[in-house]
């Protein structure tokens, strides 16, 4: 006997990441999975945090109950780092990744039937909570400068007419956006945080690949214009800065922070005190000296993504300057059509730029990660695709 559920169990689909995360390519480019961990580091934590666990028994704050906002010396790290790196103020709320910060502020901020002005393309994992929340996403296209003031505004207009409802907030991808390796321009982000304020929006700050740029400084999150700490919610992650430990965090409004906390009480208590004793002493001891050496790889990464795609594929693609992922054209094809033979023949994985539109659209389009191979290997899987395609 199958019984009824709740309505939106019915219209979800299973994400093309979180599918193709169980089809391992030999060229694996499809989920951004950080591939140049600092395991010489994690090592020596794990080593530190074993002499501390010596005993046979008995009581540990890194293995018990913490508080829900997070460990205080670990958030007071990070607010010292963002101070000194980001010029970003404020309290730190810790989560269990940004997927969980992401899904919580939406869950606060809009009610169903609600309406966010989000990028297009635009990251699945913002798409997915909007769609189980009841939420009607704008899009507006995203470019290599950033958000356009007169698309906000038409996208603005669109939500009066259509749901007679203004937006309640935009979706801003501040660095290296996911999926199309976008950074928006400092001018740009004066402009779209003007036009929040001006129109009462929340601004929602994706910074999750700000510390993947291979380019002299890093870019200087929209947060540091919020002096007042009333307009936009900052997120980040040390899934791609430190490791996977499944740890966010975020700075956001006071307003917002109260009921985030409660809210993030009745989803998981707390996060793992443990994964947030790893990162506090990483972010504390290593981070600094390690971040340089991360970005060059990655950046050799990209550099052997970008070439072969010009010398094997052609067309158009985009230029990232951080991050994990290049936005590519493959051509008059269905990309996801063609995916399975891609994955038979090339024993190579993408995810298909249709998971990455508001309406699924059918396209040619395609994300590529080149953060889990080395170079020689994005070469020959690249060879490999293009002979395909010329096929």
């Amino acid at each position: 006997m199958i019984l009824p559920l709740a309505s939106w169990t019915y219209g979800l689909e299973e994400s093309e990441i979180r599918r193709l995360l169980r089809v391992r390519t030999r060229y694996y480019m499809a989920g951004g999975i950080p591939g140049k961990l600092p395991l010489g580091a994690f090592s020596a934590i794990f080593r530190d945090v074993a002499r501390e666990l010596s005993s046979d028994f008995g009581d540990s704050p890194m293995l018990n109950y913490g508080a829900t906002e997070g460990i205080a010396e670990f958030r007071e790290v990070l607010a010292d780092r963002l101070r000194r790196t980001e010029k970003v103020s404020g309290e730190i709320a810790i989560s269990s990744g940004s997927q969980q910060s992401i899904y919580a502020v939406l869950k606060i901020i809009a009610d169903e039937g609600d309406v966010i002005i989000a990028p297009e393309p635009t990251y699945l994992g913002f798409l997915g909570p909007c769609q189980i929340l009841g939420l009607r996403v704008i899009t507006v296209p995203m470019s290599e400068r950033g958000l356009e003031v007169e698309d906000l505004t038409n996208a603005y207009l669109n939500s009066l007419q259509e749901y007679r409802r203004r937006p309640v907030a935009i979706y801003f991808p501040s660095f290296a956006d996911n999926p199309t390796g976008h950074s928006p321009s400092w001018r740009n982000k004066l402009e779209v945080y003007d036009f929040a304020v001006s129109h009462d929006l929340i601004i929602l700050e994706d910074n999750a690949y700000k510390e993947i740029y291979f380019g002299g400084s890093k870019h200087i999150p929209m947060k540091s214009l919020d002096k007042e700490n009333e307009t936009v919610v900052y997120m980040s992650t040390t899934s791609k800065e430190a490791a996977v430990l499944r740890v966010g965090y975020s700075v956001m409004p006071d307003y917002i922070m109260d009921p985030f906390v409660k809210l993030k009480g009745f989803l998981d208590l707390c996060t793992s005190s443990l994964d947030q004793q790893l990162a506090l002493r990483y972010y504390r001891d290593h981070i600094d000296s390690i971040l340089p050496q991360v970005r060059e790889l990655y950046k050799r990464q990209r550099d052997a993504m970008v070439r072969s795609f010009d010398e094997n594929i052609g067309g158009v693609r985009s230029d990232p300057q951080g991050g994990f992922f290049v936005w590519a054209d493959l051509g008059d094809v269905d990309s996801k059509q063609i995916l399975p033979s891609v994955i038979e023949c090339c024993d190579l994985s993408y995810v298909p730029g249709s998971a990455f539109l508001s309406r699924g659209e059918v396209t040619g389009w395609v994300r590529l990660s080149y953060s889990s191979l080395n170079p020689e290997s994005i070469w020959s899987g690249m060879e490999l695709l293009g002979k395909f395609l010329r096929n």
